[in-house]
């Protein structure tokens, strides 16, 4: 049975081999990892891959990793930042994930400090998801006595200890308020957390935050955004855990002091965007062509190596024309114009997005692709889709923002209303 929900995913997924049966190319760049990379020898940095949103800076990060993990037997833990809201969400996840890990463990010594560390992790997950207010840490801490100690001293269970509940102090047992654990104390309980982990398991810790700048636009957000990157160099100062992330080129050339420049993705070629749709093809649709070999053409050539944008794209053409790409036609010149008269049409008659599509449509009459539009939201669906943002560079109305009409779109008007 062909893979429609799959065959064009454009975000990396970690289901089944998705990453490897759907990775192409990148040879240099991986070449260029396995050299800067050892985790004997790490960076007291944020390792950052970096590039333009919408190339692969994802999959070839994750691929990397899956890679790393594998080869120094690491163990690594994975979180997407794009629209999380807030630092402190990625530290709930973290925690999660590593609550998760310990408790699959089964380590042949060290037995005392799983065991703390399991219940540890269970009593602190409580704070935060089980029990409203307070919470009792006596099993942490009768299990903290058997620590071993190099760890009994430092671990930060007396820092989690905000207060004591007098109704229950004759029972010595001491209750955490859960409302005043703030981002920089849990940040320091997990970072002993990963020490103790490493100490048992004997492992180094691999650690990737996909999509860094991409906390969700709150008021707040750059805000958010500079504390979750302060937690993750905190996170790589510590011995035998190595931090990588992904971020857009601007984020990082702001802050290229405080982080390590790993490696910076390009975008793909016209070849190679051919080769990620036939490996994808091959893989999920029994080899059997969605496009024809000139409509292909078209599509690579439309996109300028956005590799991301041309896979939504073909989905939402796919899509479409299911049924009959079910019965084995395959989308042509005819198909492809249907498609692309009923987005445009769609774009002209919605108000939200009518305004914006007059000045790109005004624009290309005038043969002019580069465009300055304001007030450019999201939610219309143009960024990263019609318009890619030009450089990030603002006129002198700031209000303003230089965008790029991609040449698919740009052909597909024209056609469109030159009839």
């Amino acid at each position: 049975m062909p893979r429609y929900d799959i065959v064009f995913e454009h975000r990396p997924i970690h289901q089944e081999n998705f990453i490897s049966d759907t990775f192409i190319n990148r040879d240099e760049d991986i070449q260029k990892a396995d050299l800067l990379f050892d985790p004997q020898n790490q960076k007291d940095m944020v390792y950052v891959i970096h590039g333009e949103s919408r190339i692969g800076k994802s999959h070839l990060a994750i691929y990397l990793m899956e890679q790393f993990y594998k080869k120094y037997n690491m163990i690594y833990f994975y979180i997407n930042a794009n629209t999380r809201g807030y630092a402190s969400d990625i530290l709930k996840t973290l925690l999660d994930q590593l609550a998760d890990h310990v408790h699959s463990l089964k380590p042949e010594q060290y037995q005392n400090e799983h065991e703390f560390l399991k219940t540890y992790l269970n009593d602190l997950g409580n704070v935060f998801y089980g029990v409203p207010g307070k919470i009792a840490f006596k099993k942490s801490r009768e299990f903290q006595q058997k620590l071993s100690p190099s760890f009994k001293a430092r671990f930060p269970f007396l820092d989690v200890q905000l207060g004591e509940n007098q109704d229950r102090k004759k029972q010595n047992e001491l209750s955490v308020e859960f409302t005043k654990i703030s981002d920089f104390k849990f940040r320091d309980i997990l970072s002993r957390c990963f020490e103790l982990l490493s100490f048992i398991t004997g492992q180094p810790l691999l650690l990737l935050v996909d999509d860094l700048d991409l906390l969700e636009e709150i008021d707040e957000g750059e805000k958010q955004r500079d504390i979750l990157s302060n937690h993750l160099k905190y996170y790589a100062t510590i011995k035998k855990v190595t931090v990588f992330s992904t971020i857009r080129t601007q984020y990082f050339t702001e802050r290229q002091k405080e982080l390590h420049d790993f490696i910076k993705v390009s975008r793909l070629s016209n070849r190679d965007l051919k080769a990620i749709y036939q490996k994808r093809i091959d893989a999920y649709h029994k080899s059997i062509p969605i496009f024809s070999d000139d409509i292909l053409s078209r599509l690579i050539n439309g996109f300028n190596g956005y590799v991301g944008i041309f896979l939504y794209e073909c989905y939402l053409i796919m899509r479409t024309h299911l049924i009959k790409i079910h019965n084995n036609q395959v989308v042509e010149e005819q198909l492809l114009k249907a498609y692309f008269k009923k987005e445009l049409d769609s774009f002209a008659s919605n108000p939200e997005t009518k305004p914006v599509f007059d000045q790109i449509l005004t624009g290309i009459k005038s043969d002019h692709t580069e465009i300055d539009i304001a007030n450019l939201m999201p939610s219309q669906g143009f960024i990263y889709r019609v318009l890619i943002p030009k450089g990030y560079k603002h006129n002198k109305d700031d209000a303003k923002k230089t965008y790029d009409v991609l040449p698919i779109w740009v052909q597909a008007i024209r056609e469109y209303y030159d009839q």
